[in-house]
């Protein structure tokens, strides 16, 4: 699967992205960098993957490295966001149902404690959210330490 930024994807959609380009790239100028690296538009629709509660999910996998801190949103106008986030051994280290009382969105932002295959799941909050979301991922590359 071909993975664009502001692409659509469709039921059960599974992306993978490599975080090491952007960050090497952002740690060579020398500077503290917001660098996008995932900006997707999805749905979660009937036929998708489902969790124990019955909740539709689409997930997306990120070869990060430690230290790489992420800025992870989910937003929709059509259900109550749900964002949860596993490390490479499958523990969840983050999640977030709404950013405020007024505001369902969801949102995390995660230092990642080591190198590996992390994954995103874009969720409702209920078995009774279905529709369009769009789910951002910047991560923020710290800048590198002069030579001596």
């Amino acid at each position: 699967m071909k993975l664009s930024q502001f692409g659509v994807l469709g039921s059960g959609a599974i992306a993978w992205i490599s975080l090491t380009g952007a960050i090497a790239q952002a740690q060579e100028t020398r500077a503290v960098m917001h660098q996008p690296i995932l900006q997707v538009r999805g749905m979660l629709q009937n036929g998708d993957a489902t969790l124990g509660d019955n909740s539709l999910f689409d997930k997306y996998l990120l070869d990060c490295q430690a230290g790489q801190t992420l800025t992870i949103t989910l937003e929709s106008v059509d259900f109550d966001a749900y964002l949860m986030v596993y490390d490479a051994q499958g523990q969840r280290i983050a999640q977030n149902d709404d950013i405020s009382p007024v505001n369902r969105n969801a949102a995390v932002t995660v230092t990642v404690p080591a190198d590996g295959i992390y994954r995103i799941v874009a969720n409702a909050y209920n078995d009774l959210g279905n529709g369009q979301y769009k789910l951002s991922v910047i991560t923020a590359a710290a800048a590198s330490k002069p030579e001596s």
